[in-house]
């Protein structure tokens, strides 16, 4: 008895050493994780912030748009300030004061930039205003008959994701920190103001496809589409963003009956019609398998009307074969979804998990095959197949679908 209880302690201690010892490696080595994030000052793009600021002061909430006005032509929040009080019908002047104290325009800022060719687009690096490091693409599109080029931009929502698709650099960074709404809509402010150095100036199309999983941070993505929307602000219209999920099923429930998300467009990260396989892509699908997410995909469809997005990232040799294919098509045959098939972009991340880029002839033979075996809509069409092919932009900057990190820039 005399001898064990010691030995007993001992080993406890070694193994309490053991654990505060990888504790500490671990988080030397990886980024710090920023938990209930909140600014201070914060974004005047953040309409659930600046409803509650208002709320607080006994404020009326539809002064935000009087705000939004200001602040889209503004310099800075005193400007802002200043021309709501000269105005004709001014809120009270003592949330006048508290507005110019507690907001600005910009909580982030533009760290670093890469773009070959500026007149296409750019990738801006943004560092938050506790030091969370976020991407977002600029995308220069020409439109046909227009004088101008279209802009998308890329947006992200959260700094790395905890989804960890084994394709996918932000995955391999983990969860770091969800965006504030502010942040989020930040990304537009200043994509417009590249687009300005390029003759251009409003951003046309939103999508959703930048860092993070969109559903994993929804109220924050919710406001911040609220306020891209609105007409006091950035007016851009619901058929014109687009939201990525890689299949959070519950979220897909919620967001058909969304007020205002339910009227943008969806897309699904897909990847496979198989269980295994698309457990090999993304390890959530062992939360959401594939039978799960599909009956959403038809519940958000029956409940919109709207036609969903699949998006199929082609893995050589993973699930590029003639049985994919047929699997896919019996699985979509009369959903309202048109399909989206993407070459897989290199990775690390994906290279050391044996994934490789096919050919431009294997993704075509995808597409033939999909039509081959009757993927049909639920109108009785052919689905609709867009397919992109590894000459089209994005990788020579990292820029592409999968291969957004922040991990040089990390300090």
């Amino acid at each position: 008895r005399y001898v064990v209880l010691p030995c007993a302690l001992l080993l406890w201690c070694l193994i309490l050493r053991h654990t505060l010892v990888c504790s500490t490696l671990v988080s030397e080595i990886a980024p710090t994780r920023k938990v209930g994030r909140r600014l201070s000052p914060s974004s005047v793009w953040d309409a659930g912030v600046l409803k509650e600021h208002m709320q607080a002061h006994s404020v009326k909430p539809s002064h935000i748009r009087s705000v939004w006005k200001l602040a889209y032509h503004a310099d800075s929040m005193e400007e802002v300030a200043d021309k709501l009080a000269s105005g004709s019908n001014p809120p009270p002047a003592r949330w006048i004061e508290a507005l110019r104290r507690d907001f600005v325009l910009c909580t982030s800022s533009v760290i670093d930039s890469d773009s070959k060719d500026p007149a296409k687009g750019c990738k801006l690096v943004l560092r938050m205003q506790d030091g969370l490091l976020v991407e977002a693409v600029v995308m220069l599109l020409k439109s046909k008959g227009e004088d101008n080029d279209r802009i998308t931009l890329c947006v992200s929502s959260q700094a790395g994701c905890r989804m960890a698709c084994t394709f996918c650099e932000t995955g391999r960074m983990g969860h770091l920190g969800d965006l504030t709404a502010g942040e989020i809509v930040e990304q537009i402010v200043h994509a417009e103001r590249f687009a300005l150095g390029q003759g251009q100036r409003r951003v046309r199309n939103i999508v959703f496809m930048g860092m993070g999983e969109p559903l994993d941070n929804y109220d924050a993505v919710h406001h911040a589409v609220e306020c891209m929307m609105s007409d006091a602000s950035f007016r851009i219209r619901a058929n014109r963003i687009t939201i990525s999920t890689v299949g959070v099923v519950p979220r897909i429930r919620q967001l058909a009956a969304d007020a205002v998300l339910r009227h943008v467009n969806l897309a699904v990260s897909l990847h496979s019609a198989t269980q295994a396989v698309r457990l090999r892509i993304v390890p959530t699908a062992q939360a959401y398998p594939v039978e799960k997410l599909v009956e959403s995909i038809k519940e958000y469809c029956d409940s919109t009307g709207r036609d969903v997005m699949v998006e199929y990232i082609v893995l050589s040799g993973v699930n590029d074969s003639e049985d994919d294919a047929k699997a896919l098509s019996e699985l979509l045959r009369g959903l309202n979804v048109w399909i989206n098939l993407i070459p897989y972009n290199p990775t690390s991340v994906g290279e050391s998990n044996g994934f490789r880029s096919p050919s431009n002839e294997i993704v075509r033979e995808f597409d033939r095959n999909l039509r081959r075996f009757n993927c049909i809509d639920h109108r009785g069409n052919p689905v609709v197949v867009r397919a992109r092919f590894s000459t089209e932009g994005g990788r020579d900057t990292n820029s592409a679908c999968g291969q957004l990190a922040t991990v040089q820039y990390e300090r």
